[in-house]
């Protein structure tokens, strides 16, 4: 089985094969919150919502993320010769990968994947109403494939991070840029797992490892890399990391637990 990351990126697990949710196109070429300097939006309560609730209220604080870079970085000559040959020039900046993030701070601070942002010239975010921003990456975790980037602004809804682990057998709902095209996609399912391991691979041939993982039956596709995996409170229980190709309903999202623990040291810094 393969597995692919949700920005298009091809993963293996022993014999199963993981893809990076985040989507790579190699056609055109181009817990808790203490420390974020601003005070989290509280859209949870202590009793389940509905679905329509959680994403009602997440989908303004998800985003979906291009990935910038210059001229020819990163392609072949054939590549080139092909786009020359139906443009007549080479552009001088393509968008080469995209994903989703949301917001974990008023102030614009925006969790993802690492491997949405990574190796990126120049970064945007565009929101659900449409508007779009100029990105920075403030912190690329060394070991999990996490990010967090930065946009100017003020008063964001943000999500919370749930500070318990998940069961097997919980509600869960994912939302994100689904194929990289329709932004605030939201898929519902279980968590049909936990604790599980697998190495990641990227369509670059880039690998990664990553332990502790959610599996979910939530449909997520490409595009959905560092997007929410929400409960039925509202709260961030994962960030969808990736996906098993060309099987369904396996995918996976770093656990939140996990990720409040990540984050500590850029909080206390």
């Amino acid at each position: 089985m393969a597995i692919n990351v949700i920005t298009s990126a091809a993963v293996t697990l022993a014999v199963l094969g993981l893809v990076w949710s985040g989507y790579l196109d190699g056609r055109s070429s181009p817990s808790g919150n203490g420390g974020f300097p601003a005070v989290w939006t509280q859209l949870t309560s202590n009793e389940e919502l509905s679905i329509e609730e959680v994403a009602s209220r997440a989908a303004p604080a998800t985003v979906s993320i291009s990935a910038i870079r210059e001229g020819g970085e990163g392609y072949s000559e054939r590549q080139w010769w092909f786009e020359w040959f139906d443009e007549g020039e080479r552009p001088s900046e393509r968008i080469v990968g995209s994903g989703s993030g949301f917001f974990i701070s008023s102030d614009g601070h925006i969790v993802t994947n690492r491997h949405v942002v990574e190796g990126a010239s120049r970064l945007t975010v565009t929101r659900h109403d449409n508007k779009t921003y100029e990105a920075d990456i403030i912190m690329l975790h060394p070991e999990l494939d996490l990010a967090v980037i930065d946009i100017d602004g003020q008063d964001f809804p943000a999500l919370d991070l749930a500070k318990e682990r998940v069961r097997v057998g919980q509600s869960v709902i994912a939302i994100g840029n689904a194929l990289s095209e329709f932004s605030n996609s939201v898929s519902v399912g279980i968590v049909s797992g936990t604790e599980r391991s697998i190495v990641a691979a990227d369509s670059l041939g880039r690998q990664e490892a990553l332990d502790h993982l959610i599996q979910t039956d939530a449909a997520i596709n490409p595009g959905n890399s560092g997007g929410p995996l929400l409960d039925r409170r509202g709260r961030v229980v994962g960030v969808n990391v990736a996906i098993a190709e060309g099987y369904e309903n396996i995918g996976f999202a770093l656990p939140a637990t996990l990720i409040s623990r990540a984050l500590e040291p850029y909080m206390e810094n």
